[in-house]
């Protein structure tokens, strides 16, 4: 229960930047903004390949 409670707290905090972004940021670019989300969210990805010493 602890995962999925971290979890949503995780989600809403995300949501709630996101918002604040929109809120303050009127001319933000939205592409690059969503796509660098993205890439964050999938970075992990690329630590896998990363080769090991």
């Amino acid at each position: 229960m602890t995962f999925f409670f971290g979890e949503f707290i995780k989600i809403a905090t995300t949501i709630a930047l996101m918002g604040v972004v929109v809120w303050l940021y009127r001319d933000v670019n939205w592409l690059a903004f969503l796509l660098s989300f993205i890439a964050v969210l999938k970075s992990y990805i690329i630590l896998l390949f990363k080769p090991r010493p």
